[in-house]
């Protein structure tokens, strides 16, 4: 925007063409900046860099030079990894308008300078980072529990503002859902960023939290935010809930891979090429490549601390080609053959240029299987009645059939439009009645039972999402439940306690298993009918490897109905009803 701005006055000052000058900039700023790299965005960027690798600004040739980067070979890859961590470092760690004066000074010694005073800072930026790291990792590993919610929020009063964003997104990358990360002085509201991944938008998430925070603010992929220190864990409980909220379709899980490719296929010409393509970034992504049935003939680490790591890998035909794993050095290898993905680039060191392998994913090998094609299915028959597909509108209850003419499925503890109608209700209804699917079922199980106890004549198709299908907030309200239990009677039905919730009734097994093991209640007696007779816990018996499994299995259950779900409220009406 600022780019065209000064083109325009330019052209306004009878002197096109001279904003021209100012494309390296555009360049460092586009790529810096992780602007989508499409339409003009991505024009200016080639011109951009085409302009830098000839610039004439004294201050970029001197950290250019630090950096060790041959200005003639610059690209989007040299201004992410080396010339734009260098400069956000100081905006980081120290005063960003310094930043101003490198890019503007006519003087070298002042030039060279403050290119120093970069790379010092850079140094110290990478210090930091590698540290916090370490103690993010740290708390994870004495409180493991963090990683059942949605979202990861970790806090500790001595991280460092200004890093605490670039640790986060590595986390994301690790663990693969949003992370904030918050530092907490004694006395001090607590302050801190967001990452996230590509299929959940944290600002908006952020934004449902307002009533417990004191600021905020950010867009789909970070955010930054403060709140007092007391509110943490219910900012923590929260935002997993609006995490699930606000969580969009990116596609099937798992890595996109462009194409697979042999050993022998790989070649310095063949990266030139893809090299075309470039520059690469966000909205135009380097192209991933697979290679199956590799050995790991060598293994060394790199860089100062050695954090990275430099794989031989070698095929059956004892072709070898090298690749370099960034952050690697503590991942441990599959046993045996591997399959990898990596990225193909080009690397120039002393006047060589050789091909380059990066690091993208590893599994352990699995062989091809050559599938026949069957003869084409029959076309479905349908289901058999109209589906009013209602999903992602705005549906007045008014509007539907009312719970005298149809039966309502509507359960959950998140229902607030309507009441509460169970999945046990299903029993005594007459059958051949329209059906209001108000609520997402949480299993495909729950649906099929329902569509055969009921026999609808149609189905009103709305699936809101008014269960609570998150780790801590399902225990807590099995917790409530036995807590009344214990008052009346003892008695826990599981059928009930599910349908209250909005879960499958095996959630709500190994909730109270894991009550149990946890000394808070004792399950006295299975009754028929899946009800429980339970009485108060015993003080001292806990076993925490069982408590660990049991919350594993209960994590994977709840998952499976979040996951239901979701399916459910994308799904065409002919997958859900065949």
């Amino acid at each position: 925007m600022a780019y065209k701005l000064v083109q325009r006055l330019y052209e306004l000052a009878g002197r096109p063409g001279e904003a021209a000058q100012f494309l390296d900039l555009v360049a460092l700023g586009i790529v810096a900046d992780v602007a989508e790299q499409v339409n003009d965005a991505r024009y200016l960027l080639q011109l951009g860099l085409e302009q830098l690798r000839r610039t004439e600004r004294i201050g970029l040739k001197a950290l250019m030079h630090n950096a060790r980067l041959n200005p003639a070979t610059v690209d989007a890859e040299a201004i992410g990894f080396q010339l734009g961590p260098r400069m956000n470092a100081l905006g980081r760690l120290d005063d960003a308008t310094v930043a101003v004066e490198l890019l503007t000074t006519q003087d070298a010694i002042r030039a060279g300078q403050l290119a120093a005073q970069m790379e010092r800072l850079n140094n110290e930026r990478r210090r930091l980072t590698s540290q916090i790291t370490q103690m993010a990792f740290d708390i994870l590993d004495r409180q493991p529990h963090l990683l059942d919610f949605n979202a990861l929020v970790l806090a500790h009063p001595r991280w460092h503002a200004g890093i605490v964003g670039i640790v986060a997104s590595r986390l994301v990358e690790e663990f693969g859902k949003p992370t904030v990360l918050l530092l907490n002085p004694p006395g001090e509201p607590a302050r801190g960023s967001a990452r996230s991944t590509p299929n959940v938008d944290i600002g908006a998430a952020i934004a449902g939290c307002a009533p417990l925070l004191l600021s905020f603010g950010g867009h789909p992929g970070a955010a930054g935010v403060s709140l007092e220190a007391d509110k943490i864990d219910a900012f923590r409980r929260e935002l997993s809930r609006q995490v699930e909220q606000h969580r969009r379709d990116a596609g099937p899980d798992g890595l996109a891979i462009d194409a697979e490719l042999r050993l022998a296929d790989l070649s310095l010409d063949l990266a030139e090429q893809i090299q075309r393509l470039a520059p690469f970034g966000n909205g135009n992504p380097a192209p991933v490549f697979m290679s199956r049935r590799l050995a790991v003939v060598d293994d060394i680490r790199l860089g100062r601390d050695g954090t990275h790591r430099r794989l031989v890998l070698q095929d059956e035909a004892e072709n070898k080609q090298p690749l370099i794993w960034f952050r690697g050095a503590d991942e441990e290898l599959p046993r045996g053959p591997i399959d990898i993905a990596y990225t193909m680039g080009i690397n120039e060191f002393r006047g060589e240029r050789n091909l380059q392998l990066t690091y993208k994913a590893i599994r352990p090998a699995e062989r091809e299987i050559l599938q026949v094609a069957p003869a084409p299915a029959p076309a479905p028959m349908g289901p058999g009645f109209p589906v009013h597909d209602l999903r992602g509108q705005d549906v007045d209850p008014a509007s539907l059939p009312g719970p005298g003419e149809a039966f309502w499925y509507a359960e959950g503890v998140q229902l607030r439009q309507v009441d509460y109608h169970s999945r046990l209700e299903a029993r005594e209804a007459a059958a051949g009645r329209p059906l209001v699917l108000w609520s997402a079922p949480p299993s495909s199980e729950v649906l099929a039972w329902l569509l055969e106890t009921l026999e609808p004549s149609e189905v009103y198709l709305v699936a809101r999402d008014t269960g609570d299908a998150v780790l801590e907030a399902v225990l807590k309200h099995v917790a409530g439940m036995c807590k009344h239990a214990l008052n009346r009677g003892n008695r826990v039905a599981l059928d009930r306690a599910a349908a209250r919730i909005g879960v499958t009734e095996g959630v709500v097994r190994y909730s109270l298993l894991w009550l149990e093991e946890s000394g808070l209640i004792h399950l006295a007696e299975w009754e028929a009918g899946d009800v429980v007779r339970i009485a108060p816990g015993r003080a001292g018996q806990r076993n925490d490897e069982e408590r660990q499994l049991l919350r594993q299995k209960l994590a994977e259950l709840v998952s499976e109905v979040r996951a239901y779900r979701r399916f459910f409220q994308r799904a065409r009406v002919s997958d859900l009803f065949p």
